[in-house]
C-alpha cells in the first residue's frame, strides 16, 4: 500500500492537540494523536462569534473605537432586561474581551445619539434626551478618557442619525427632528464648532453609519419605507451608490472609509428582522456569515473595520427586550477541519 510520504514526499507531523487556528495554520496538515484524526488548517469567509456582555441590557446609544478598544455611551434599556426601559448616561469601554464601566457619565442622559473617536477621545452628540416622546437635542459632549465636557452644540437638533470621524473631525448626518420629520442635513465638527455642509440625497433615519469626515457611508434606513439605499460622502457632497442586497433599518455598519465597509442586522419589514451581513469592497456588496442572534436597535455607528467589528446590545425579537450581548465579526475566519481518509 502506498504511504502518504511516498505520494507527497514529506511526513505528516504528529501533535498531541490542535494548534490555535491562525493564518499560520492555513494549508497545513497534521495528525492529532489525542483524537486519532488527521486535521487541516483552513481559511473561510467572515464569521461572527460571542464577545463579552455589557453591564446592562440596552441599545440605541453611541459607539466608537475599534473591536479591541471600543466605547459605548448612553442608550436605552433595562438592568433586568424586561420593560420598563429608560435612558442611560453610562459610559463603558471594551478591551476585546470584557466591558468596564467608567465612573464618568454623560452630562445629559439620552438615547439615539451618535459618537465618534477613540476610548480616550470621544465625541457624543445629539440624541433623544427625555421621555415621553421625541426630544431631539443639539447637545455635544467631549470625553478625554476621564470626564465628559459640554462643547459647542450642533446647529440642528436630531436623533436616530448617523455619525462618523473623530472627536476633532466629526460628522453628523440624517436622522429625525423633534417633529418626527426625517432629516437630510449634514454637519461637520472641527474640534470647536459645527458647520452645515451639503445634505444627503435622501432624508432618512435609523441607518448604519461609518467612516471618517472625508469618506463616510450611510447604509439603509427608514423614511418612510425601509431602504437598501447607500450614500457615500467625500468630504464635500453625498453620492448615491450601489444598494445593499437587504433592506434594513436600525442595523449597524462599520468601516474605516467609504470603500471598505460592512452592514449587518436590522429590521427589514414584515415578517421581521434580519441577521444578514454584507461586506462592501468599494465596488459591490457580498453576503458573508450571518449574526448568531436576531436583534436590532443595537449601537449602530462604526465599531472597527469591515474585517473586525462589533455589534453591541440591541433589542431581541422575540421577545421584545434589550440584550447585553456582544458579537464580534472577524474576516477571514480561521478554523481546523478533520480530514476523512479511507
Amino acid at each position: 500500500m502506498a504511504t502518504y510520504k511516498g505520494i507527497q514526499g514529506f511526513t505528516v507531523q504528529s501533535l498531541s492537540s490542535d494548534p490555535t487556528a491562525s493564518s499560520g495554520t492555513v494549508g497545513k496538515l497534521w495528525y492529532n494523536s489525542g483524537t486519532g484524526k488527521f486535521r487541516l488548517g483552513v481559511e473561510g469567509g467572515g464569521a461572527w462569534a460571542s464577545g463579552g456582555d455589557l453591564s446592562t441590557a440596552r441599545g440605541i446609544g453611541g459607539i466608537a473605537g475599534t473591536q479591541t478598544a471600543a466605547i459605548v455611551v448612553g442608550g436605552y434599556g433595562s438592568a433586568s432586561g424586561p420593560p420598563p426601559f429608560s435612558n442611560t448616561n453610562v459610559t463603558q469601554t471594551y478591551d476585546g474581551s470584557s466591558w468596564t464601566t467608567s465612573p464618568a457619565t454623560l452630562g445629559t442622559t439620552r438615547r439615539t445619539l451618535a459618537a465618534c473617536g477613540t476610548t480616550t477621545a470621544t465625541l457624543a452628540f445629539g440624541g433623544d434626551a427625555r421621555p415621553p416622546g421625541l426630544q431631539a437635542v443639539t447637545l455635544t459632549e467631549d470625553y478625554d478618557g476621564s470626564s465628559w465636557t459640554e462643547v459647542n452644540a450642533m446647529n440642528t437638533a436630531k436623533s436616530k442619525f448617523g455619525g462618523a470621524g473623530t472627536n476633532t473631525a466629526g460628522l453628523a448626518f440624517g436622522g429625525e427632528a423633534a417633529d418626527d420629520s426625517k432629516i437630510a442635513a449634514t454637519e461637520k465638527f472641527d474640534g470647536t464648532s459645527w458647520t452645515e455642509v451639503n445634505d444627503l440625497n435622501t432624508a432618512r433615519h435609523n441607518a448604519g453609519s461609518c467612516g471618517v469626515q472625508t469618506s463616510a457611508m450611510f447604509c439603509g434606513g427608514g423614511g418612510p419605507s425601509i431602504q437598501t439605499t447607500v450614500e457615500t460622502f467625500d468630504g464635500t457632497s453625498w453620492t448615491t451608490g450601489t444598494a445593499m442586497t437587504t433592506a434594513r433599518e436600525s442595523g449597524g455598519a462599520s468601516g474605516a472609509s467609504s470603500t471598505a465597509a460592512i452592514a449587518y442586522a436590522g429590521y427589514n419589514g414584515p415578517p421581521g428582522y434580519t441577521t444578514n451581513t454584507e461586506v462592501w469592497d468599494g465596488s459591490s456588496w457580498t453576503e458573508v456569515g450571518n449574526l448568531a442572534v436576531t436583534k436590532f436597535q443595537g449601537y449602530m455607528q462604526s465599531s472597527g473595520t469591515s474585517a473586525a467589528c462589533l455589534w453591541v446590545g440591541g433589542q431581541l425579537q422575540p421577545p421584545a427586550i434589550y440584550t447585553a450581548g456582544t458579537e464580534e465579526f472577524n474576516s477571514p475566519n480561521y478554523t481546523t477541519q478533520t480530514v476523512t481518509v479511507s
